[in-house]
């Protein structure tokens, strides 16, 4: 294969976006579309429906977990998305996310309170998170029911996980929290769906930052990942890894400013996951 030819291949998918620092707000009215309250077990979510919006007999729904509703659905009307989007900003905290969806079938609720709204019953759905928003994700990902309709999962430096106790002279992942993983890890290796992880280089002291999740999972695919070309940008792409419609990547930062960085790409990290 010529040096070309092998290039346009790879041109194909998706390609990692730069997360240069971007300043944003203050927050803005949601326009373009309708946004309403929805409210299950307590939890308020809010669902936008973009204007000449026409739900088809089974309508496909983007859920986004931790940000500003304002924001997220900014960042999919820049990327010029046409579905609806549950914005989940339950507050702080991975277990304010995942402690709504601990029991398998939990999602049910949701997707009732979604399918009435829409006034039809959906199907395929697609997942976008932030930091702690991963908490919700890693417990979603083990309803079967779910995870056959989902096509695309997001994490925006949102995988985090324990420390393996059993370990002592490194700092290792905990095994169940790489397994845990599996439900879309195993698909999209495989081109069933498409996932895509970003991470920032930021180590917190008592668990597992995301580059250290992303490393293990890659680790326990039995692959490794590629060093990307050298750049000057404070919080530059590192290190990325492929397979099938698995796409790690890996960007340079330890600040705020760099875990930020990642949601305030996510019209670029939603455009790229269609390629």
């Amino acid at each position: 294969m010529s040096t070309l030819v092998a290039f346009a291949v790879l041109a194909q998918g998706p390609t990692p976006p730069a997360m240069r620092e971007k300043v944003i707000g203050p927050a803005t009215e949601i326009t373009g579309g309708t946004a309403a309250e929805l409210e299950v077990s307590g939890l308020k979510a809010t669902l936008f429906v973009p204007s000449g919006y026409k739900a088809p007999r089974q309508p496909e729904v983007w859920m986004h977990f931790h940000t500003a509703p304002w924001f997220v659905i900014s960042e999919y009307q820049r990327a010029k998305w046409n579905t609806p989007v549950l914005v989940c900003n339950f507050g702080q905290g991975s277990t304010v996310y995942g402690k709504p969806f601990t029991e398998v079938g939990s999602f049910a609720a949701w997707r009732a309170a979604i399918d009435q709204a829409l006034g039809k019953p959906t199907k395929n759905w697609g997942i976008t998170s932030f930091s702690a928003g991963f908490g919700a994700v890693r417990n979603l990902i083990q309803d079967p029911s779910l995870v056959r309709e989902l096509r695309t999962v997001i994490l925006a430096d949102s995988l985090y996980g324990s420390l393996d106790p059993a370990v002592t002279t490194e700092r290792k992942p905990l095994p169940a929290h790489l397994s845990i993983w599996d439900p879309i890890v195993t698909p999209a290796t495989k081109g069933k769906m498409t996932a895509i992880m970003t991470t920032s280089e930021i180590t917190p002291e008592t668990y597992c930052g995301t580059w250290e999740i992303a490393l293990g999972l890659v680790d326990r695919l039995g692959g490794k990942m590629q060093p990307a070309p050298a750049t000057t940008d404070e919080f530059g792409l590192l290190r990325t890894y492929a397979q099938g419609r698995l796409f790690v990547w890996s960007y340079a930062g330890t600040t705020a400013m760099a875990h930020m960085t990642h949601p305030r790409h996510l019209a670029e990290l939603l455009i790229e996951s269609k390629k």
